[in-house]
């Protein structure tokens, strides 16, 4: 039967692809033969059938095809599209589930009018949605064309699927429109999905009529999803009325205030006052308060005077919260009487404005709230009583070097209200917080100390070089330049023979204190404008560790790099060469105690810049191979987020969260491409231990009955603990049950993780967790 096929093939015969039918006789006999044959002979006469393009296939295919097999329903689905009897073709869609199916797929993305037709005529017709989300799926498919296109003998570039019209184009279009309208909401979204993957906008009027009769918040998330294509001055009126109705999800209505916010006329002084005043309490109205509070020259504060008396806490919150951002004077007392309220998210939206209109009167009590245990409470009076220049909270200011969440509140009032006495408090928690963002506020720190306090330079300049060596970020620079040849040989001999120190005698005329501010680390020399093709640009810093360490430093810079370690060059790169981040690599050795790193930049007239960082290498071979593999390879962060969710492979999830996904035993994934270098995220899972923060340091605790739970503290009151294990598991623990609860150095984190991991699937997962960015990013 196969030799059949291949002596009548109409392509085969006449020798081109456009050949037509075939001869119906020889289709009509292998018909007749394979009538209750072996399913296997069913197989080769169905394949016939299609390279005959057999008009008939679809009536044979209705009464003979019965054998369950998804080959011989592959075989008859060609066959069925090949057989170019649409007529026929669309009958079977009347017929057994089974062939409907094989309808349905033999016409998929078949742009043939008859075809698009009967799907028009039939979703506006069916009685079953099921059916009318099949035949909206079918039109959806073939609503565009794709352009044609003439090969020239070489691999064209990607081309979008179906970018133009055809001639059934308008009429797809308006059925799939009228989906808006039917009784089915199902059909409704799932026609909505459809065509924003394809591309067709929404007629405006049908999805804000569908929007007025719709309350599933899935839904209606789709629906204000499809509006943000539309012309804002259109959506406007649409978007405030789903503000304004409370039979909807409050998920709803707020993302509905952002979408009306966002493309709010900046001198529109009416609408946001018209929903604070028809809004109920609650968080919606809450949300356009603090909308409120962006637009300081809008005339509010009478409106949000009045809502400090609202029986919401959020919406008093954000009320005081927009007064303090608007600097309103008439809000100074109801200030203060906040700072009593009975919520403390008010209390905390109280000092956060104590500290932005100066009310000085303010002060006790933010002193109070800065020794508590409500950490946000604690942050935000920090941050006031910082403003307000008020000096008595150092010692509960050193405490919350602790939290994570008032890591850097505390750090910046003792900025300006501490003394280098806290140099070692600082250095201690600068260890256990690797994140750049952390890590660039200490520098500040120490750099306002070094200006500060000179007498007591050199105590900080070592806690500086501690703080560099434990990261492997240097982010504090002293750099100099444009200078002439003579001058940095010079310049160079005098800082690599003389003693390891920042502060020095030196001969270059201006000495700029340069802090990191890209997540690269990159320094971008203050007086560089690229514009002298000769000049050479120097940098230098302190590095310091306990004891002696094989390391690799990254670094890179426009033009040519050298680097000093001490007084010996360790790197000479006398080729110039683009920026690019890590790009220059050597292994080296930091001595014990403090080194002196030196950097010269000739950027041959580009712009001077370079970064430097190092990573200790791994003592084990099998960790360094993988760190270095992974360092030079860039992964796919879509194949990534498919390694991040699955739990058996990566086990991410069971502890860490993402969105609305994951556990909360380790920290947030949100936003961990901007906090940690690709160098610390690759550390991080295969030495889980080398840093680990406070408030994810392990427990142990032994109960009274002898057993031994292990995990982190999630969260505790004076009856309970909370502690979540590696598995991602909770135990609740009365502390009556408590015998004995000590810390660990060790990271619950399990070490081992990558081994369940390709080096490719390693690689990926990398590039998702860096593709993880603020949201402001």
């Amino acid at each position: 039967m196969r030799a059949i096929g291949d002596l009548t093939d109409p392509v085969l015969v006449g020798d081109k692809i456009e050949a037509g039918r075939g001869d119906s006789r020889i289709a009509e006999r292998l018909a007749i033969l394979t009538e209750k044959a072996d399913p296997r002979v069913t197989l080769e006469a169905l394949t016939v059938f299609r390279r005959l393009h057999w008009g008939k296939a679809p009536e044979w295919i209705s009464e003979h095809l019965t054998a369950e097999d998804p080959a011989l329903d592959h075989a008859a689905q060609q066959a069925l599209r090949h057989s170019r009897n649409w007529p026929a073709v669309m009958g079977l869609l009347d017929q057994s589930p089974r062939l409907r199916t094989l309808a349905l797929q033999a016409t998929a993305e078949q742009r043939v009018s008859y075809v698009a037709t009967q799907f028009i005529e039939r979703l506006a017709t069916s009685d079953n949605p099921e059916h009318r989300r099949e035949y909206t799926d079918a039109l959806a498919r073939v609503v565009r064309k794709e352009k044609p296109w003439t090969y020239w003998g070489f691999r064209p570039a990607p081309r979008s699927a179906a970018p133009i019209d055809w001639e059934k184009t308008t009429e797809i279009v308006a059925a799939l429109n009228a989906t808006s309208a039917d009784e089915s909401h199902e059909v409704r979204a799932f026609a909505l999905q459809r065509m924003q993957r394809e591309g067709v906008t929404p007629e405006l009027t049908r999805l804000g009529a569908w929007l007025r009769d719709e309350t599933n918040e899935g839904r209606v998330t789709r629906i204000l999803a499809a509006l943000k294509s539309a012309d804002a001055s259109k959506t406007q009126p649409i978007l405030r009325e789903v503000v304004l109705r409370q039979n909807l999800p409050d998920a709803n209505r707020l993302a509905a205030l952002s979408a009306f916010v966002a493309e709010l006329p900046s001198d529109d002084v009416d609408s946001l006052r018209s929903f604070g005043a028809k809004l109920e309490d609650g968080p919606v109205l809450a949300s356009a308060l603090r909308q409120l509070g962006n637009r300081p020259k809008l005339d509010a504060s009478d409106l949000l005077l009045a809502k400090l008396g609202s029986s919401s806490a959020d919406v008093r919150a954000a009320a005081i919260r927009s007064l303090g951002l608007r600097k309103s004077p008439v809000a100074r007392d109801h200030v203060v009487k906040l700072l009593d309220d009975e919520s403390v998210d008010v209390r905390q939206a109280a000092a956060e404005t104590a500290g932005l209109l100066d009310i000085g009167s303010a002060a006790d009590k933010l002193v109070v709230f800065s020794k508590g245990e409500e950490l946000e409470l604690v942050r935000a009076s920090l941050v006031s009583l910082r403003q307000l220049k008020d000096a008595r909270v150092r010692a509960p200011a050193v405490a919350a070097l602790q939290h994570s969440e008032t890591q850097v509140a505390a750090l910046r009032y003792l900025r300006e209200s501490g003394t280098p006495d806290l140099t070692d408090s600082v250095a201690e928690i600068a260890a256990t917080n690797p994140a750049i963002e952390f890590h660039r506020e200490v520098a500040e720190t120490l750099n306002a100390w070094l200006k500060h306090f000179p007498d007591s330079f050199g105590k900080i300049e070592k806690t500086l070089a501690t703080v560099h060596g434990q990261s492997g970020q240097p982010l504090l620079w002293q750099t100099t330049g444009p200078l002439a040849e003579a001058v940095a040989k010079t310049l160079l001999a005098e800082l690599t023979q003389g003693e390891v120190s920042l502060q020095r005698d030196l001969v270059a005329d201006k000495i700029d204190s340069q802090i990191v501010e890209s997540d690269n680390g990159a320094i971008q020399f203050k007086r560089s404008s690229g514009s002298d093709a000769e000049s050479v640009w120097l940098a230098w810093t302190l590095v310091a560790v306990a004891e002696k360490t094989e390391i690799e430093m990254l670094a890179s810079a426009a033009g040519n790099l050298s680097v000093w370690l001490d007084k010996d060059q360790v790197y000479n790169r006398d080729k110039p060469a683009t920026f690019r981040p890590d790009s220059d690599r050597f292994a080296t050795t930091l001595a014990t105690g403090t080194r002196l790193i030196v950097v010269e930049v000739r950027p041959n007239g580009k712009p001077a810049r370079f970064h430097l960082r190092f990573r200790r290498r791994s003592s084990k071979a099998e960790h360094e191979k993988l760190s270095q593999f992974a360092l030079q390879s860039r992964g796919n962060s879509s194949r990534g987020r498919e390694v991040f969710d699955d739990i058996k492979k990566s086990s991410c999830l069971q502890c860490h969260r993402l969105g609305e996904t994951g556990g909360k035993i380790g920290p947030d994934m949100a936003g961990i491409g901007s906090r940690f270098s690709r160098i610390h995220l690759i550390e991080s899972i295969l030495e889980p231990s080398r840093t680990v923060a406070p408030s994810y340091a392990t427990i142990v605790v032994v109960l009274n009955d002898g057993r031994v739970l292990t995990g982190v503290r999630i969260s505790e009151d004076t009856d309970m603990l909370l502690l979540g294990d590696n598995q991602g598991k909770t135990h609740e623990i009365p502390k009556a049950d408590i015998d004995e609860l000590s810390p660990q150095k060790l990271s619950t984190m399990p070490e081992g993780l990558e081994k369940k991991l390709t080096n490719q699937e390693f690689v990926d997962l990398l590039a998702f967790l860096e593709s993880q960015k603020k949201s402001n990013e």
